[in-house]
């Protein structure tokens, strides 16, 4: 008899799988043999859903979507066959969420216990329940019958999540290009002070290097200062020769 589990759980093993870089895999079951031998051949999550059926009778999955037979009817056949085949893979059911012999009540209060969280809204007269979550409303999606859909719409948030981190880090290269230039002129106008007095042939060499070469690079990174540094330095070095050259500037303007 296969296992229940909770939400979590099943979370757990799809996670762990994947830490191994397996791929998850999910098969449907149609008949107890092909559950038994499907988690034999790996399967992490067994599937049990009206379309399964008609596959092993020979019809197209197509034959699912087809005023054949009730899906939930089916289902329920389905899973007293399959499940005293399954050992240890969770297995889940695809039900048709659309059936309007269903009270959605009820069918709410299903979804609860099986850890879903929707809220509620007024609107008008009415109330509506509604899910937040991206994660809620593709596995409530999922519970009723749409992967397609829940698939679709992970796949905008994880559109969505990657455009947020290349727009986040745009603003922050953009912030420190902006943060370099600005230090960059600060240190070009002390160094052209220090050019009219007392003039950078007084200063120590370090000091000259680091001038002559922020002059021949106005643009250029601590980093790539530093490099271009013979011999070369570290570039908290060239930082400290760089504040050194501005704190001499400020100095020389102060005692004018």
């Amino acid at each position: 008899m296969a296992k229940q589990y909770t939400r979590d759980e099943v979370l757990s093993r799809f996670k762990a799988t994947i830490a191994e870089g397996k791929p998850v895999v999910i098969a449907g079951a149609g008949t107890g043999i092909s559950g038994k031998f499907a988690e034999r051949g790996g399967a992490d999550l067994v599937g049990v859903y009206n379309s399964g059926l008609y596959r092993m009778d020979g019809n197209g999955s197509l034959a699912g979507l087809m005023p054949y037979g009730n899906a939930n009817d089916i289902v329920i056949q389905l899973a007293n066959r399959v499940f005293p085949q399954i050992k240890e893979a969770p297995m889940i059911a695809g039900i048709c969420g659309s059936d309007p012999t269903r009270e959605m009540k009820p069918f709410l209060k299903q979804l609860l216990e099986l850890g879903f969280s929707p809220r509620e809204a007024r609107r008008g007269r009415s109330f509506v329940t509604y899910f937040k979550q991206s994660e809620a409303i593709a596995d409530f999606l999922t519970c009723i019958g749409a992967p397609v859909a829940a698939m679709e719409l992970m796949a905008a948030k994880v559109e969505k999540d990657m455009r947020n981190v290349i727009n986040r880090k745009v603003n922050c290269d953009t912030a420190n290009a902006d943060k370099t230039v600005a230090a960059a002129q600060q240190q070009l106008a002390a160094i052209r002070r220090l050019e009219e007095e007392p003039g950078l042939g007084s200063l120590p060499e370090g000091l000259q290097q680091a001038a002559l070469l922020r002059i021949a690079n106005p643009e250029a990174s601590l980093a790539d200062l530093a490099q271009l540094s013979v011999p070369s330095v570290t570039k908290s070095c060239l930082s400290h020769r760089l504040k050194k050259l501005v704190e001499l500037a400020e100095r020389g303007a102060s005692e004018d």
